[in-house]
C-alpha cells in the first residue's frame, strides 16, 4: 500500500506543473546485501523483531511469499529493489549510503524515507544505493567501501557512529565525499576535508537553555549513552549541577522528589526520553517543587509531548530545536512515508545532506531547499528555544541565530 501511495504522490506532483508528465524517470533506491549467509524464515523474523528493517529487505526472497512475511516486505519495501545486480544507466544523481544496519537499527528506514522524499520533490533521476554492513568492524566497513568505489560513487551519506570514523577517514578513501548526518564535528577527532558532519550540537543547545536558567541547576537522565553525554555537557557548563538517574522502569519517584531542597525552584534539565520526561514534569507539580525552568534538548522536541503532559507541566518548559522550516512538499512526502520530518532530526539532517550535495557539487545551478549552512565541514543549525501551549510549539523570543557558511573543497 505504501508503494502505491508513493507512486501516486509522484504522479500528483508531476501533474501539478501544467498537467504535463515529467520525462525524468522516478528515483530508484537499491539495497546491496553484503552478508553471504543464508537467511531463513526464523532469521527474517528475528530481523523484524530487532527492527533491522533494511537487512530484512535485502535478505527477503520471493520464495518466502507464503510464510506470512510478505506483508511486512510489502509494507517496508515501497519502491525499493533489494538486489546488487540491477543498475540505473544515465542517472543524473549517484549517491551511496553506508548503513551499519545492526548499529543504527530503525534509523536506516528513516534515512531511506528522507532520501526518497527528497528525490520525489526534485523529480531527480537518481541512483541511490544502500551498502549494508552487519556492524562497524573494520573488515565489514572496508568491504563496503571497496564496493562503493568500484561502482564509481563519489558521494556517500553515512549515518554511522563514531566507531566508523577511523575507517572512513582513511586516506585511501579521500576521493570520496562523506556526509555524516548522525555525528557533530565536536565529538569527532577527525577533521578531514572530505568529511561533512550533520549532527546536532547538543552542547550549543544546552548553552542556549542555560540562558533561561537561574543559579540553581539540576539534571535527570536515564543512564543511556545519549543521556550521559547530555549530562556531561550540563556539567561542563555548570559544574555544581545536582544529578539524579532514573533507570529502568522506575515509576515511584516520591523518595527522590519529596521535600528535595536541591530541586525546589531549580532549573531542571530533563536528559530523558519522552515518556520519562512527561512523568517527571508532572511529578514536579505533584510534589510542589515549582521549578524555575524545565529544560530539554532536541530529544524531547516531539509533538507527542503535548498529549502526554498537562498545560501546567509545560508552564516553564523550554526545549531546544535545531530543525528549521521545511519545504511543504518534502514534509508531505515524508508524511506519506510514515514519518514527521518536522520533529525527526535524523530525517531532517539526512534531507539537508542530500540537498547540500546536490546543490553544491552535483547541480550548482539548483537553489537549496533548506536554509541551514555549512561552516568548517559542520552543518550550522539555527537553534531555537521553543515553548509549548495547547496549540503546539512556538519560538521563544530572541532565540534564533544565523551564521555564514563556507563550502569545503570537493576532493
Amino acid at each position: 500500500m505504501k508503494k502505491i501511495i508513493a507512486l501516486m504522490l509522484s504522479s500528483l506532483m508531476l501533474f501539478a506543473n501544467n498537467q504535463i508528465l515529467s520525462p525524468i524517470p522516478p528515483a530508484k533506491i537499491f539495497y546491496i546485501n553484503l552478508e553471504p549467509e543464508i537467511c531463513d524464515t526464523a532469521c527474517l523474523e528475528e530481523l523484524l523483531e530487532k527492527e533491522y528493517f533494511i537487512s530484512f529487505l535485502t535478505r527477503y526472497e520471493p520464495k518466502y511469499a507464503n510464510t506470512g512475511l510478505e506483508s511486512a516486505y510489502a509494507l517496508l519495501s515501497q519502491d525499493i529493489v533489494p538486489t546488487s545486480r540491477i543498475a540505473t544507466a544515465g542517472s543524473d544523481v549517484k549517491i551511496a549510503v553506508l548503513v551499519p544496519q545492526k548499529v543504527i537499527k530503525s534509523y536506516s528506514l528513516i534515512v531511506t524515507n528522507a532520501l526518497f522524499s527528497y528525490s520525489i520533490r526534485r523529480s531527480l533521476n537518481s541512483n541511490i544505493k544502500f551498502f549494508l554492513t552487519e556492524d562497524e568492524s573494520s573488515a565489514n566497513l572496508n568491504s563496503a567501501m571497496i564496493s562503493i568505489k568500484n561502482e564509481g560513487f563519489k558521494f556517500v551519506i553515512a549515518p554511522v557512529t563514531n566507531t566508523s570514523l577511523s575507517v572512513i577517514s582513511d586516506p585511501k578513501y579521500s576521493d570520496l565525499l562523506f556526509y555524516i548526518p548522525t555525528i557533530n564535528i565536536n565529538s569527532s577527532p577527525y577533521k578531514n576535508s572530505n568529511l561533512i558532519y550533520g549532527g546536532i550540537d547538543y552542547n550549543e543547545q544546552i548553552q542556549k537553555l542555560l540562558e533561561r536558567s537561574n543559579h540553581k541547576i539540576a539534571a535527570f537522565y536515564d543512564g543511556s549513552r545519549l543521556g550521559s553525554m547530555l549530562n556531561s555537557y550540563v556539567l561542563q557548563n555548570s559544574p555544581d549541577t545536582y544529578i539524579r538517574e532514573i533507570s529502568g522502569n522506575k515509576l515511584n519517584l516520591k523518595g527522590m522528589l519529596d521535600n528535595n531542597s536541591r530541586l525546589k525552584n531549580a532549573s531542571i534539565f530533563l536528559n530523558t526520553p519522552l515518556i520519562k520526561t512527561a512523568l517527571l514534569s508532572s511529578q514536579f507539580r505533584v510534589f510542589d517543587l515549582n521549578p524555575n525552568a524545565v529544560l530539554s534538548t532536541q530529544i524531547n522536541y516531539n509533538n507527542a509531548l503535548l498529549s502526554l503532559t498537562q498545560p501546567l507541566d509545560r508552564k516553564n518548559m523550554y526545549i531546544a530545536n535545531s530543525i528549521s522550516q521545511i519545504d511543504d512538499e518534502i514534509t508531505a512526502n515524508n508524511e506519506i512515508m510514515g514519518q514527521n520530518i518536522t520533529y525527526d532530526w535524523v530525517a531532517y539532517s539526512t534531507t539537508f545532506g542530500f540537498d547540500y550535495l546536490y546543490t553544491n557539487f552535483i547541480n550548482q545551478e539548483a537553489t537549496p531547499l533548506l536554509s541551514d549552512k555549512v561552516e568548517n565541514n559542520q552543518v550550522i543549525y539555527d537553534t531555537k528555544i521553543m515553548r509549548a501551549n495547547k496549540f503546539g510549539f512556538y519560538i521563544d523570543e530572541n532565540s534564533s541565530t544565523s551564521l555564514e557558511s563556507s563550502l569545503p573543497t570537493l576532493p
